[in-house]
């Protein structure tokens, strides 16, 4: 019995590698790639998924996929599958920057700035990790370190729009408005059609009280990427400083359908609800923002303004 056993264990054994032959896992990789550099991303998922079936461990399927999910919205698939990639192959700079990008998403900060510094560790003259750790630093509230890391970025490549971009956000953080709109305008110079640095321009606009040119920026911007939630809330800002609340209120709205979980968006809800004297509203939006961000002085500050006014 145990022989006959044995005997089939072998055979199986000998036909899945026949058929792990059979497979061609380089021309799948290769066809994986094209399509994703065509944008076909539910084609590229199933070609990821088929390598997959035929190599369980294959480190570039499980990153290709974990890449697709995560442009696809799905960030906890998209960080799972990061992490079994990276189990296979520790020393991939990209994969590790990579999942420092879907744990930025995921609000998870501290973890993806640890990934794009083993990045650097890996890779230190990569442009892209410096970048994308300036995002997170600025999340953060580093900001003076998130504009010297997106100094490095553009010292290794001077016409990386993102890194410009990213350093026009965090000058805006840190009130230094002007050198902000020349960070976005160099943005927008190396690409025209960026909504991203549009909207970040806009924001400082705002700041500078040139609303006009800030609406305009916000509109550019939508006008490229209707589901920019960002470019959404900056637009209400404007309405707001312009007291032309029925449009401010749209735009929040806007925002938050697009990104529920926006906290700026609910923040400046809350102020709209506070200009008409909607406390209790006003107050629900803050407690959302505080449950994500319980240290957020300029939040706690407001709702305990607005827990006063309430009757």
């Amino acid at each position: 019995m145990s022989n006959t056993k044995g005997l089939r264990a072998f055979h199986n054994a000998r036909l899945k590698k026949q058929q792990r032959e059979a497979y061609d896992l380089g021309e799948a990789r290769k066809r994986a790639i094209a399509l994703h550099q065509a944008g076909r991303i539910a084609e590229v998922q199933a070609v990821c998924r088929e390598i997959l079936q035929h190599a369980p461990r294959h480190f570039d399927a499980l990153h290709l996929l974990g890449v697709t999910e995560y442009q696809s919205g799905r960030y906890e698939e998209a960080h799972r599958l990061m992490e079994q990639a990276l189990l296979i192959e520790p020393r991939s700079a990209g994969a590790c920057s990579n999942d420092g990008v879907v744990l930025h998403e995921l609000k998870r900060y501290q973890p993806a700035l640890a990934r794009y510094d083993r990045a650097l560790a890996l890779k230190p003259d990569y442009a892209e990790a410096y970048s994308n750790r300036a995002m997170t630093l600025t999340e953060l509230e580093r900001f003076a370190e998130a504009v010297a890391s997106c100094d490095k970025a553009i010292a290794l490549k001077p016409d990386y729009p993102e890194a410009h971009s990213n350093r026009g956000n965090a000058l805006c953080q840190l009130r230094r408005f002007d050198e902000a709109v020349a960070s976005c305008d160099q943005a927008i110079a190396l690409r025209p059609g960026y909504a991203d640095a549009l909207s970040n321009r806009g924001n400082a606009l705002i700041e500078l009280g040139r609303f006009d040119e800030a609406l305009t920026s916000y509109d550019r911007a939508l006008a490229l990427k209707p589901n920019l939630a960002a470019a959404w809330v900056g637009r209400g800002n404007v309405f707001l400083n312009l007291n032309r609340y029925g449009e401010a209120f749209a735009a929040f709205q806007q925002a938050l359908a697009i990104k529920p979980d926006s906290l700026k968006a609910l923040a400046q809800l809350a102020h709209y609800y506070e200009r008409h004297g909607r406390m209790e509203e006003a107050i629900a939006c803050y407690d959302r923002v505080l449950a994500v961000k319980p240290n957020f002085p300029e939040v706690i500050s407001n709702k305990i303004f607005a827990l006063d006014l309430v009757p």
